[in-house]
């Protein structure tokens, strides 16, 4: 597939149908976007906002701070409690690294901030041996332990699990687990944090923790439409940007397959305080399927939680089996992103107060709207 040959992920489209004229086009377009768009509801994602249609499925997933991987879920107390003790079961019925029943070297119970659970240190790991550095054989020695907390609250679980962690890093885990709310119905919280699926770590957290977390989202009435949006925090700025890996990734082609590529925009883009880069494709599918993708990206800092290493992406023509061919033209597809796009934001605890609009540079060819393709 010749999406699988771009850096960026880039299906391939072309669009065909009826012609018809520009302003006509362009009012059916601005219709079918309008109406996905008319009802919107607000996710909060990490430390950031986006506005996604009301009727969409959204999915937060592979949450990670300092290391550990969060995961909430509702769940009864009383299954909670069935699960939590099967998991204390396993873990002491593990032999320790050498045969020895010593699996488990800590339990320690929770009740903080309302929360019911368990922290375990357990599944200690040790690598030894030798190395040369050019001049003398030297010994090495590491150690790392697993660290659990499973914790319940106002019908919410919260796991925080990590393998080979420092063996002095409880104090993190137990830490993180101080600053965990739930988030009844994934509502945006009042308070500044990080959000996960069903819950909010509290602040503070800063760039060292190394903060990621990704959302994927789809539209019921639309289902080639997807969504995914990336955030990473705390992690070092890829090389090279969004436009030279395209650039790059394009060049490579064979010249029959970059001739079923149309880049609609390409170009700088500042989205509130996020200054990045923008890719929009239609090309067309070997099977004939006609698709569009969208691509922002924002390289981040290092040092700074509040300008991550940011991906958003929407495709078209997404299909179980492969592409499909896209449920929107040109315009609506390019309009619903735009609407939903510029609403990515800080949530307003970290925004300062003067806003900032979205903006854009346009480096390759400027949209032009094109024969109307699909039925909405």
């Amino acid at each position: 597939m010749l999406a699988g040959s771009l850096i960026a992920g880039f299906s391939v489209a072309f669009v065909i149908g009826k012609s018809m004229g520009k302003s006509e086009t362009a009012h059916l377009d601005k219709q079918a976007a309008a109406h996905i768009s008319a009802n919107m509801k607000t996710v909060c994602v990490g430390r950031f906002l986006v506005d996604l249609p009301k009727e969409a499925s959204v999915e937060l997933a592979r949450a990670n701070v300092d290391g550990f991987q969060v995961a909430a879920f509702p769940e009864s107390l009383q299954d909670f409690e069935s699960r939590l003790s099967r998991h204390e079961a396993d873990i002491r019925a593990k032999p320790d690294r050498l045969g020895g029943n010593q699996n488990l070297e800590l339990l320690q119970d929770v009740e903080t901030n309302q929360f019911k659970g368990k922290l375990f240190v357990h599944s200690r790991t040790v690598t030894e041996g030798t190395a040369s550095n050019g001049l003398e054989i030297e010994r090495y020695r590491y150690e790392g332990v697993a660290l659990d907390a499973m914790v319940h609250k106002a019908g919410i679980s919260l796991n925080l699990t990590a393998n080979d962690y420092n063996v002095n890093g409880f104090n993190n885990l137990a830490k993180l687990v101080g600053q965990i709310e739930p988030r009844t119905e994934n509502k945006v919280p009042g308070t500044g944090g990080f959000c996960v699926d069903h819950a909010l770590l509290r602040g503070p957290l800063d760039a060292e923790q190394h903060e990621s977390i990704m959302m994927f989202a789809h539209l019921p009435s639309h289902p080639d439409v997807r969504f995914m949006l990336i955030l990473a925090a705390g992690v070092k700025p890829v090389e090279a940007s969004l436009l030279q890996r395209d650039a790059t990734a394009e060049a490579q082609l064979p010249m029959a397959q970059r001739m079923r590529l149309t880049k609609l925009r390409a170009g700088a883009r500042t989205i509130g305080r996020l200054s990045g880069e923008e890719v929009i494709r239609r090309v067309a599918e070997e099977n004939g399927a006609n698709v569009y993708n969208f691509w922002w990206e924002v390289k981040g800092s290092e040092s700074d939680v509040l300008v991550p290493h940011l991906v958003f992406k929407m495709n078209t023509g997404s299909g179980v089996n492969g592409p499909v061919p896209s449920s929107l033209s040109d315009g609506a597809a390019l309009a619903l992103w735009d609407t939903i796009s510029s609403s990515i934001r800080l949530h307003h605890a970290h925004t300062p107060k003067s806003p900032v609009a979205s903006t854009r540079t346009t480096t390759a060819s400027a949209y032009v709207s094109a024969p109307r393709q699909a039925a909405y």
